[in-house]
């Protein structure tokens, strides 16, 4: 079996909710965070589809108008990809909210968030995260970021 087939194959195992490490199928949960790296820069952010809204929404520590237009030449993959493959297994059929189908996903980048001049790229994405998974805001400022880096050392 070539490497590219049984990528595809893993795909559609994670997208189906046989094979993922949470072990929920997308089709149950309104939102899907996932991180994104920019090769380029060796910049990490987070996006997140929200199927609810049609939309991926990008956090991003480090915005700006340069920075945004690679962001979003990144993200627009993503954002006519996944519908694509969401389509081909019946992903809007299957939920129970009938949510319409799209064709893509819009792009919205996430304004107000906290900027840092540093390395704290991944640590502020998987942050930013953690925030909306608790139902937080994020907030305007994140004063320790050290001390989150710990925390999230020592978990693993």
């Amino acid at each position: 079996m070539s490497s590219l087939l049984l990528k595809k194959i893993q795909l559609l195992s994670i997208l189906l909710g046989h094979f993922m490490r949470c072990n929920v199928s997308w089709c149950s949960v309104d939102d899907v965070f996932f991180p994104i790296n920019l090769a380029e820069k060796w910049h990490w952010l987070l996006g997140r589809f929200s199927f609810k809204d049609g939309c991926v929404y990008v956090y991003d520590s480090m915005s700006g108008a340069r920075q945004n237009v690679a962001v979003k030449k990144t993200i627009e993959a993503y954002s006519e990809l996944i519908p694509h493959f969401l389509s081909r297994i019946d992903f809007w059929g299957s939920r129970s909210d009938g949510l319409p189908a799209v064709d893509f996903f819009d792009i919205c980048m996430v304004d107000g968030l906290p900027t840092k001049a540093n390395t704290d790229w991944g640590v502020f994405a998987v942050a930013f995260a953690e925030y909306m998974i608790e139902g937080s805001e994020i907030p305007n400022v994140i004063k320790d970021i050290d001390a989150i880096r710990s925390r999230y050392g020592t978990l693993l």
